[in-house]
């Protein structure tokens, strides 16, 4: 008797288990009490994720992708500055070395303080980021009612042949003016 395999899923039913799957880490990592910091830099990350997968839906999603992109937009952009106080604590440590200077270990001392502050108050006004989760879950939900099943290898390869132009455009960008923000967006 022959073993029974598992039929392969279709191209856009992966990928829409990909962006739920996406989705629950988002709100995982926000839910991480353990290490609030790692939890809204790896909640970041996933928000990107799912903007990009949004992308290779193409055209097929264009009437309800705009607002779904607009809330993960707005909700990457509520956690930037926390992630930014994590990131200058990080930068911070690794330039005062294992040995910090009195004046790297105040200014890490600071900086630390100045992090741990932001995030009390962002979850004074948001505990435990209920309303963040809140609003992710019913993105999440958004995303899965997209018509996935509609998505073919064209409309992906459209979509990477389009990020690769913009990709492109933006190393050339860097290349001639390496400004700090042109480096990142490249």
């Amino acid at each position: 008797m022959a073993p029974m395999t598992t039929p392969k899923p279709s191209l856009a039913a992966a990928l829409a288990d990909l962006t739920t799957r996406e989705a629950r880490r988002a709100l995982r990592s926000l839910g991480d009490d353990g290490d609030r910091h790692t939890g809204v830099h790896e909640a970041r990350k996933s928000l990107r994720r799912l903007k990009s997968l949004l992308d290779l839906g193409g055209e097929r999603f264009d009437a309800n992708r705009e607002p779904i992109v607009r809330g993960l937009t707005r909700l990457a952009s509520s956690l930037s500055t926390l992630r930014d106080a994590h990131v200058a604590v990080t930068i911070a440590r690794h330039v005062g070395g294992e040995s910090p200077s009195e004046r790297w270990s105040t200014a890490i001392a600071w900086l630390e303080a100045r992090r741990d502050a932001m995030l009390d108050e962002a979850l004074r006004k948001d505990p435990g980021f209920g309303k963040r989760r809140q609003r992710l879950a019913a993105i999440g939900a958004a995303i899965t009612a997209l018509p996935w099943d509609t998505v073919e290898r064209p409309d992906i390869e459209r979509a990477l042949a389009r990020s690769e132009r913009r990709v492109a455009k933006a190393g050339g960008k860097a290349a001639t003016q390496a400004t700090t923000g042109n480096l990142h967006r490249w």
